[in-house]
C-alpha cells in the first residue's frame, strides 16, 4: 500500500484539510484578474462588478487605530472533493429533488439533478483545478418584476402586475436552524461555516461564511426563503484545502495600498455604496471634473482570499479585509511581494509551446485507451513515475502543472490526448484532461 499524506478533518464540512509535511514558500504566480475568487464565483452576471470609480480620485482614509496584524499566515491549495456524481446525488437527496445524477451534456465539468414533476434542479461544477461550487434552484424562484408603463398611444402593450409579497416568511433564527438541516443531511459539517441570517419584505437569507482553523475566507454557502419558508436558492462551495506554505505577509500600511489595484483582491460592499454615492452627488456636466471620493477605513482583519493562479488553479492565501460602518471596503491578497509575480503583468509572454522547465512536450501518438476525465482519475494515487509510466502505456501525453506547491508556466492550448497532474510528495493528488 502506497503511503499518502495524513487527511485531518479539522475544517470546512465538505474542504477536507490535508497536512503533508513542510517545505519553504515557493513564489506565487497569480492571475491578473481575482474575479473569480471566492463568492464571486456563485455570483450572478454583474453582481460581483467593481464599483464605478472612473471619472473619481479614490482616497482610502484610516479613521482611528487598526488592529495589529500577523507577518506570516499560512495558505492553502483549492482542489476538487469526492466523486462528483456522488456528491451531486447526495446535494439532491439532501434538498428533496427528486431525481438521479447525471453528467451534464453541455459541460464536462459540470452534474445535474432534476425533479421532473417540479423542476428543482442541483447542479455541481466539479473541475479538479479550482475544487467545485453546488446551487439548488426551485423551478419558480424567480421573483419576476413590474413591467414599465405602456405609452398612451401603445394599445398592444400589456403592463405586468407587480409581485405580490410573499407571506408566512420564516424567522432568521428559523431559517438557520434549516439550513444547519440541509448542510447535515448532505453530509456537510455545519459546524465549520459561520451563519448568520437577515429578512427583508422578499426573502429570509442565510449566509454561512466557511473558515479554516478559525480564520473566515471570503467563501461562503447561501439559502434564500421565501412564500411559507420555501427553499427558493441555494449555493455552496464543495473542494478539498490542503495546507500549503506560510507566508510572510506585508504591512497593513502595504496592503492599503493593494486596495488601488484590482490585481490583488476585490472590492466590498461599503466600496460600492460610496461609489453609489458619489456618482449620485456628482454634476452632471459636459465638462465634469474629476470628483473626489474618501472612503474611511476604520477595521482591518486577517482572512483568507480564494485566489487564482495563472495556471487555472485556486489558493487559500492569506488577506486582509478592511470595513467600515457600511460593511467590508475590500478585500487584498497580503503575501509578501518577493513571493508574489503576475506573468502577464510582471514578465514578457512565455514562448508558444512553453511548459514546465526542462521537460519536452511529448509529440502526439497513438491512444491505446480513450482519455476522459473518468480514465484520468485512475492516475490518482500513484507516485508520478508510475502515472508516466501508465500515461505512456494508454498512448497519454502526461504533463506535471503543479508539484508540492509550485505551480509551473504551462500553455493553453486544449489537446485531447494529454492528461495533467497535480503532484504531492510525489504522489498523484488530482488530473485534468486538456
Amino acid at each position: 500500500m502506497k503511503k499518502l499524506c495524513a487527511l485531518g478533518m479539522a475544517v470546512v464540512s465538505m474542504l477536507t484539510v490535508a497536512a503533508c509535511g513542510e517545505s519553504g514558500p515557493v513564489v506565487l504566480a497569480l492571475a491578473s484578474s481575482q474575479s473569480d475568487s471566492g463568492t464571486n464565483r456563485a455570483a450572478g452576471e454583474g453582481e460581483a462588478d467593481a464599483p464605478q470609480f472612473v471619472g473619481m480620485t479614490v482616497d482610502y482614509q484610516v479613521v482611528g487605530n487598526l488592529d495589529a496584524m500577523p507577518t506570516e499566515a499560512q495558505a492553502w491549495s483549492v482542489s476538487n472533493y469526492g466523486e462528483a456524481m456522488r456528491e451531486t446525488q447526495r446535494l439532491a437527496d439532501a434538498l428533496g429533488v427528486n431525481a438521479r445524477a447525471k453528467r451534464s451534456e453541455d459541460d464536462k465539468y459540470a452534474f445535474v439533478a432534476e425533479d421532473p414533476d417540479t423542476k428543482a434542479s442541483v447542479w455541481l461544477w466539479n473541475h479538479l483545478a479550482i475544487g467545485g461550487w453546488w446551487s439548488y434552484t426551485q423551478a419558480n424562484a424567480s421573483a419576476g418584476s413590474s413591467s414599465p408603463s405602456c405609452p398612451p398611444d401603445d394599445r398592444s402593450c400589456v403592463v405586468e402586475p407587480a409581485p405580490a409579497l410573499p407571506t408566512n416568511l420564516i424567522s432568521v433564527d428559523e431559517a438557520v436552524r434549516r439550513s444547519q438541516e440541509y448542510l447535515t443531511k448532505a453530509k456537510l459539517t455545519t459546524a465549520d461555516y459561520v451563519l448568520s441570517g437577515t429578512r427583508t419584505d422578499w426573502s429570509t437569507e442565510v449566509a454561512g461564511v466557511v473558515q479554516v482553523e478559525d480564520v473566515l475566507t471570503n467563501v461562503a454557502v447561501n439559502f434564500s426563503y421565501g412564500q411559507d419558508g420555501n427553499l427558493m436558492y441555494a449555493s455552496g462551495p464543495m473542494m478539498t484545502v490542503s495546507r500549503a506554505d506560510m507566508y510572510p505577509l506585508v504591512t497593513v500600511e502595504k496592503a492599503l495600498e493593494r486596495l488601488s489595484m484590482p490585481q490583488y483582491g476585490f472590492y466590498g460592499g461599503a466600496a460600492r455604496i460610496a461609489s453609489d454615492i458619489a456618482v449620485s452627488d456628482s454634476p452632471t456636466t459636459d465638462n465634469q471634473a474629476i470628483v473626489p471620493l474618501t472612503i474611511p477605513i476604520t477595521g482591518v482583519r486577517l482572512t483568507l482570499m480564494e485566489s487564482n493562479l495563472s495556471n487555472g488553479t485556486h489558493m487559500l492565501l492569506p488577506a486582509f479585509t478592511f470595513s467600515n460602518g457600511d460593511g467590508d471596503v475590500g478585500t487584498v491578497m497580503a503575501v509578501s511581494d518577493e513571493f508574489v509575480v503576475f506573468p502577464n503583468i510582471d514578465s514578457p509572454p512565455t514562448e508558444p509551446g512553453a511548459i514546465e522547465p526542462g521537460v519536452p512536450e511529448p509529440a502526439p501518438g497513438e491512444i491505446v485507451q480513450e482519455l476522459t476525465q473518468e480514465s484520468a482519475d485512475s492516475l490518482i494515487g500513484l507516485t508520478e513515475d508510475e502515472a508516466q509510466k501508465t500515461a505512456t502505456e494508454r498512448g497519454w501525453v502526461l504533463r506535471v502543472s503543479d508539484r508540492d506547491g509550485e505551480f509551473f508556466m504551462l500553455t493553453k492550448d486544449y489537446r485531447e490526448d494529454r492528461v495533467n497532474i497535480s503532484v504531492n510528495k510525489g504522489i498523484v493528488t488530482a488530473v485534468t484532461v486538456g
